[in-house]
């Protein structure tokens, strides 16, 4: 009898996802290339589905207790990377660098926010892959 297969995303473990709030950005991602040997190294190719998970800024706006915030799964598609939320370097959130006008469309959800967000999310998450690379 053979395993089951597992969709190219699947889950992070529970453990890594209930340590999230306590690791450090770089052990974590450490961890998941560890996890995923077969794949390229984080933020090493020119595309970022290679990546297991994307990075994305939380947008609230309290002080961070960690570097990193939580995890996001697309309950509708299991090929859909988890997303990871970083408290810094975002685009968004609460060391952003844009006026506060855009960041509050954002935060507090407003209509059309998910366009600005996911636009900001591209680049949040190459920022993020490419500060590890480094």
């Amino acid at each position: 009898m053979g395993r089951e297969a597992q969709s190219p995303h699947s889950r992070l473990t529970l453990r890594l996802e209930a340590d999230l709030h306590r690791m450090n950005f770089y052990r974590f991602c450490q961890l998941l290339e560890k996890r995923h040997p077969g794949r390229p190294l984080m933020g090493s190719t020119s595309h970022p589905a290679d990546d297991p998970v994307r990075f994305a800024p939380h947008p609230g706006m309290g002080f961070p207790a960690g570097e990193l915030k939580c995890v996001e799964y697309d309950e509708d598609d299991d090929n859909t990377p988890p997303v990871i939320r970083a408290t810094f370097m975002g685009m968004y959130g609460v060391d952003s660098p844009l006026p506060t006008a855009y960041l509050d469309d954002i935060t507090q959800r407003r209509e059309g926010h998910d366009a600005l967000q996911g636009f900001l999310d591209i680049f949040s998450h190459r920022i993020l892959t490419q500060f590890y690379r480094i």
